[in-house]
């Protein structure tokens, strides 16, 4: 919430709440033939500032590290006429020899949303921009291990929860992977823990008090 008064502005950051899983999870139909391996995944509108390039671009650097192939799910209204930006990812990655391994998801609705993020390996934020993010809070209410860009606001909404890389940087993002894949089992359980606890601190209480007294203040000093 931005205030202007006069020559001066001020600025008061009101983060959203976060949604606590509430329904039952429902592997999507373009997920039955998943390849052994698992996966990990992103989701969000099919648009250029998104920068799923760099998963592309990552899951082909991997391949030349040598380690192990898992498929990259893209959830997102890709649709029966893909938009130029998708069409361009898909020749990327035939182009980069990793066709095979992206599934395009299309549009998930909750459930399937939530099965994904239950069942990933890990979940991966690309974004070059983002307003906020929510599906981010989301991965982290479901105990995701979580990857990020270092673009903000990824490092407010994760914090100590992501293992950040460069944007635009697929070697840089497929040593975050290979940092997460690499995790053990007791460690990926304690990772997933510490993200639900991370996700708790975002409290629509909170965004709706911070919001009514900042709405307030502005009234008062506009008087």
């Amino acid at each position: 919430v931005k205030q202007h008064y006069g020559k001066n502005a001020k600025e008061e950051v009101i983060c959203f709440g976060s949604n606590q899983p509430s329904v039952q999870a429902v592997r999507p139909p373009s997920l039955l033939h998943e390849r052994s391996g698992g996966f990990i995944f992103t989701a969000g509108s099919a648009e250029p500032y998104r920068g799923w390039e760099d998963l592309i671009e990552a899951l082909k650097e991997a391949a030349l590290r040598g380690m192990e192939p898992v498929q990259l799910v893209i959830g997102g209204a890709a649709g029966n006429e893909p938009s130029p930006y998708v069409r361009r990812l898909r020749r990327l990655a035939d182009e980069s020899g990793v066709g095979d391994r992206v599934c395009w998801a299309g549009a998930l609705n909750e459930s399937e949303m939530a099965w994904c993020f239950g069942h990933c390996l890990a979940f991966v934020m690309t974004s070059r921009v983002e307003s906020f993010g929510f599906v981010s809070l989301e991965a982290l209410a479901h105990g995701c291990q979580c990857i990020a860009a270092e673009n903000p606001p990824s490092p407010e909404i994760f914090g100590d929860q992501a293992v950040y890389y460069k944007s635009g940087n697929a070697r840089s993002l497929a040593e975050a992977i290979g940092i997460v894949l690499g995790r053990s089992a007791a460690e990926r359980g304690e990772m997933a823990l510490r993200s639900v606890e991370r996700a708790a601190r975002f409290s629509w209480d909170v965004a709706v008090e911070k919001t009514v007294e900042t709405l307030g203040r502005a009234i008062r000093l506009g008087r």
